[in-house]
């Protein structure tokens, strides 16, 4: 694992886990720049809109492997590297705990990566803490998609959420992103 940079007390790091079997890789990064709304990150808000009869095992696949398993992952990779009391912060989502009609794949990550930060919470106790920050959708993001940014939470709102991680004692929390 190497810290690729830092900026005052905060450090991405970047980390890859090889399977000796397949040699499958696995990168964990941090992006520092914005993406433009003609080449949007990936991410899972296509399957929030799919009926749950017309999603296929890839479907459920695609968000597991992603979304879950790339939290998961940065947390194994963090184990050993992260300072005694150092935070590890996840995203999930408000469709764990609301989901909504075509939200089954990404509601079932979101709460297993809800579900992950309390058992690793149990699993680091007095090594590291985790926590995971719920956030609707973000204003800033729907206005970008010309959606009424109105039924989003602003990106300031979701900022003070981690920052209540990071700076908090807690471990174990879904710390909910709302207005």
């Amino acid at each position: 694992m190497t810290v690729d940079f830092s900026f005052e007390d905060v450090h991405v790091l970047s980390c890859s886990i090889f399977k000796p079997k397949n040699q499958a890789k696995f990168n964990i990064y941090a992006l520092s720049k914005p993406h433009s709304a003609s080449a949007p990150p990936p991410n899972n808000a296509e399957l929030a809109k799919v009926g749950l009869g017309a999603l296929s095992d890839e479907d459920f696949a695609f968000s597991l492997k992603n979304k879950l398993m790339g939290q998961v992952n940065l947390v194994r990779c963090s184990v050993g590297h992260v300072s005694q009391g150092g935070s590890l912060t996840l995203t999930s989502g408000v469709l764990s705990q609301q989901p909504m009609e075509g939200s089954a794949a990404v509601s079932v990550v979101n709460a297993g990566v809800e579900a992950f930060t309390r058992s690793a919470a149990l699993e680091l106790r007095g090594k590291a803490r985790v926590n995971t920050v719920s956030p609707g959708w973000i204003a800033e993001t729907l206005a970008s998609m010309g959606r009424d940014p109105a039924n989003g939470v602003p990106a300031a709102v979701v900022a003070q959420a981690y920052k209540r991680s990071l700076g908090g004692d807690m471990t174990g929390d879904v710390i909910p992103a709302v207005q």
